[in-house]
């Protein structure tokens, strides 16, 4: 996972949680989002304000990287389904 050499922390998500907050109220650089399943799932990832910034669906046993870095300001917010998990690779608090 290239995804641990580029980002200073990261944050995981187990399988079903509704707007799981990654550093709520905090600007932090996201360097990249790994999601995973144990049967077809799709994981939400949402602004501060709630809004749907990406959808992220992932098959049966499958893993899905997204290395698209972007800033959050504000934090995010992460939904997965209960299929799914994710890990969100970051720089927050001056990291």
């Amino acid at each position: 996972m290239i995804l641990v050499n580029a980002a200073s922390r990261y944050t995981r998500v187990a399988a079903g949680q509704t707007a799981a907050s990654i550093f709520n109220g905090e600007t932090i650089r996201v360097h990249g989002i790994v999601i995973s399943g144990s049967a077809s799932g799709t994981v939400l990832v949402l602004d501060s304000s709630s809004a749907t910034i990406a959808t992220l669906n992932v098959t049966s046993g499958d893993s899905f990287e997204l290395k698209t870095g972007f800033i959050a300001d504000k934090g995010l917010a992460i939904t997965t389904d209960a299929n799914t998990t994710c890990t969100v690779f970051h720089s927050s608090g001056g990291a």
